[in-house]
């Protein structure tokens, strides 16, 4: 719609006064869910709602237990951490926790006092149960496990309550536990969170292994038979320090199957031993390899039924394990502060390839997101990565960088971590044959934030953060119009809060000079006061013009089917968008009932297909998602495009050129990135399509994961537009939302929504 039109509109709604809301809408979890807890899996099996009272009974009638509510669960169930310990202990824990602090700051001094007897520690052991709810029997185990601490005076508990802390996670993933799933009520596999951490039930967890540091953690989990018990299969990742875990691990690994062998009729298999591949400890995703990065012995234990004999086998894995870390508790202590030593000493810095340092810009001439440049600063810090801030001007690698910019020197205990989270990732394709589950992992390129690698020594004076600093929300004191530049999520879910707010609100088709294509119009006549509230919650710099002539598109506010995994319709809600999940029927029957339509799927029956192009030629729009999105855009003929896909599982950040004038990319820099799993990409473009990204065409295009056979999408198209009938479609060949990671992307669709609006 062109300009003049669209200042009519606006002219009518300027007089309203709306105020703007104190809060978002509903949460993303509020939808109506059965918790009836049903039948007992096995005879031993507790329900969730029987774990509160059962806990404050032991902490009650044991001196050996406390227990805390450590945060709540996507629909607000409670997480129960069990703390036990020998009944001394209790008075002490502020001075185990200490002695944890000198291990990390000063872990030689810490070694010593080991040595000379000088240190009163005892050794943390975390015992993760059932993040899968539909695997059951590890909280089970851990029940009984507590127990037995809380009441036995064995010779075997003695020594564990001597030398240990027992940290005990009753119920990870008490939603899942409820409804007897895999995923929590929000549809995450929990377990697939622990580097993106957009879940609570992953915080909370993360929470607890930055307070704690434990030595073991333990991750119980079903079913495989015989029963699996980490450490992994190749590749491992190369941020751990592997030597150093594998020592300990595999033995404590074998001591956990022989007493499962010993007291139940299962068998057992340790990947490490016994796969060549497959069962890899590769991505910082799982809980227990994310545990590693903080200096634990970690193993996922995956017993082989949901039955009270599988319950049995947890149970006796755990104590052994347990049993272990006391006899051997110095030396694998001692081991795991080395983790540390090494990183605050630089060894085998080069031989690793860390860089001295990772510099985070914050200016605007040297980053293109820093509302999410801050968001990563803070994201560092969570995790326990020391963050720092130039005082000062400097010069590093022969570039220069002004006061303000964040440092994150790589000599520091848990600089693995801080590598993981930093670094590009790296090309396996040719290192192995298969991989487990994701391989190209990255944040700062899927996140949307630049950042350099100094690969030499600099001079800065640098100050210890202990929390980001966000731009401050401004807007112009003078102008007809508002502009909300295109550059960051925040921008989206502010224009989401005015279109809930019934105000006019236009997106520029073109260019808006010193803004941008894809840039969102607001009259500023009436909307002060809704604009600076805007500005400060959501950090943005607000501009301002006199005048406007450029295309303009109204925007309202669309009623958005989602036919996808959770992942859209989380990120999307999350934007302030209004959501709703369609199954293939509802799709078929009620998709005429929506504005638009996000699809990741390519459905075969004829009624869908029907439905989808009728929607759309009707005026609908449709957003495609994926390998199998383009699929169904093609076979419905949406859009006039032959495309390939990869392999199920291949997956990684990939280097594309994007189009920044296109609405869909608006904004992205020409030269960008992707993220894919079994990616997508366009053959043939025929008439009416328009291309918004294409992969680069060079044999490096893909920059970090496992893609094997990929050299056909060289140069390929990967999203790319165009109309159908009266509607208009958009088709991703990456995956800019999987498992709500690639955060930096999440905009480009909401950007693809808004192009579909009629």
């Amino acid at each position: 719609m062109k300009k003049r039109i669209w200042l009519i509109l606006l002219t009518a709604a300027l007089v309203l006064g709306l105020t703007l809301p104190t809060a978002l809408a509903a949460p993303y979890w509020d939808a109506p869910v059965d918790y009836s807890e049903g039948s007992r899996t096995y005879t031993n099996y507790t329900y969730y709602s029987e774990i509160a009272q059962i806990l404050r009974d032991i902490e009650t009638t044991s001196n050996r237990v406390q227990i805390e509510v450590i945060g709540q669960s996507a629909a607000g169930h409670d997480l129960f951490l069990a703390i036990v310990s020998d009944p001394s202990s209790g008075g002490r824990l502020g001075r185990y926790q200490a002695f944890r602090n000198t291990m990390l700051k000063d872990p030689q001094k810490a070694q010593e006092m080991m040595e000379q007897g000088n240190a009163d520690f005892k050794v943390p052991i975390f015992i993760n149960a059932s993040i899968h709810g539909n695997e059951p029997t590890g909280t089970d185990a851990a029940l009984r496990m507590l127990k037995t601490l809380a009441y036995e005076d064995t010779e075997e508990v003695q020594n564990i309550l001597e030398n240990t802390i027992v940290l005990i996670n009753i119920s990870q993933n008490p939603d899942g536990r409820i409804v007897k799933t895999r995923a929590n009520s929000v549809g995450t596999d929990v377990n697939r969170d622990f580097i993106t951490q957009s879940q609570p039930e992953s915080k909370i967890t993360v929470e607890q292994i930055v307070r704690w540091n434990p030595m073991i953690f333990l991750d119980l989990h079903g079913h495989v038979n015989p029963m699996l018990i980490e450490p992994c299969t190749p590749p491992h990742n190369p941020n751990y320090e592997y030597d150093l875990f594998i020592k300990w691990a595999f033995d404590q690994a074998v001591a956990m199957g022989e007493a499962v062998k010993a007291n139940t009729s299962y068998n057992y298999q340790i990947p490490y031993r016994d796969r060549a591949a497959g069962w890899d400890d590769y991505p910082p995703i799982f809980t227990p390899m994310y545990a590693m990065y903080h200096g634990a012995y970690g193993h996922t234990l995956e017993t082989p039924r949901a039955s009270n004999e599988g319950l049995d086998a947890h149970y006796y894995a755990i104590m052994a394990a347990a049993t272990f870390a006391a006899d051997n508790k110095m030396e694998m202590f001692h081991d795991q502060i080395e983790i540390y030593k090494r990183g605050i000493t630089s060894y085998f810095q080069d031989e690793k390839g860390f860089p001295e340092a990772y510099i985070i810009p914050v200016d605007k001439d040297n980053q293109m997101d820093p509302i999410q440049a801050a968001r990563v600063v803070d994201f560092l810090l969570f995790n326990d990565i020391e963050v720092k801030e130039a005082r000062r001007p400097f010069t590093a690698d022969g570039a220069e960088y002004p006061a303000g910019t964040y440092v994150v020197m790589m000599n520091q205990p848990k600089r693995g971590l801080a590598n993981t989270i930093l670094w590009e990732g790296e090309d396996i394709s040719d290192d192995i044959s298969s991989m487990y589950d994701i391989s190209g992992w990255n944040i700062p390129e899927t996140w949307g934030i630049n950042r350099v690698a100094v690969t030499s020594g600099f001079n800065a004076q640098l100050t210890d953060v202990n929390k980001a600093g966000y731009p401050k929300g401004t807007i112009p004191s003078q102008a007809q119009y508002y502009v909300i530049p295109n550059y960051t999520n925040n921008a989206i879910k502010a224009v989401n809060r005015l279109l809930d707010l019934d105000l006019p609100v236009g997106m520029v088709s073109g260019e808006l000079e010193g803004f941008g294509a894809g840039a969102f119009l607001v009259p500023a006549k009436g909307n002060n006061q809704v604009m600076g509230e805007l500005a400060r919650e959501y950090n943005l710099e607000i501009g301002g013009v006199s005048e406007a002539d450029v295309e303009v598109k109204e925007l309202r506010k669309p009623k958005i089917a989602v036919h996808t995994p959770w992942d859209a319709e989380f990120v999307l809600e999350n934007m302030g968008f209004d959501v709703e999940y369609l199954s293939e029927t509802a799709v078929r029957n009620n998709i005429q009932d929506y504005d638009v339509l996000v699809n990741y799927y390519n459905r075969t029956n004829a009624a869908t297909r029907n439905a989808v192009r009728g929607f759309v030629s009707g005026g609908g729009g449709y957003v495609g998602l994926g390998a199998n999105s383009i699929a169904m855009a093609a076979n419905t003929g949406l859009l006039d495009v032959s495309y390939n896909s990869g392999g199920s599982n291949d997956n990684g950040v990939i280097r594309v050129t994007n189009d920044p004038g296109a609405l869909v990319t608006a904004n992205y820099p020409a030269e960008g990135f992707g993220f894919v799993y079994r990616p997508g990409w366009i053959t043939r473009v025929g008439e009416g399509v328009s291309v918004a990204a294409t992969i680069i065409d060079s044999p490096d295009f893909f920059m970090a994961g496992h893609w094997r056979n990929r050299k056909d999408a060289q140069g390929s198209p990967v999203i790319a537009y165009g109309d159908y009938g009266e509607g208009k479609a958009v088709v991703f060949g990456t995956e800019p939302v999987f498992r709500a990671h690639p955060e930096g992307y999440f905009r480009s669709v909401a950007n693809a929504i808004f192009y579909t609006l009629d």
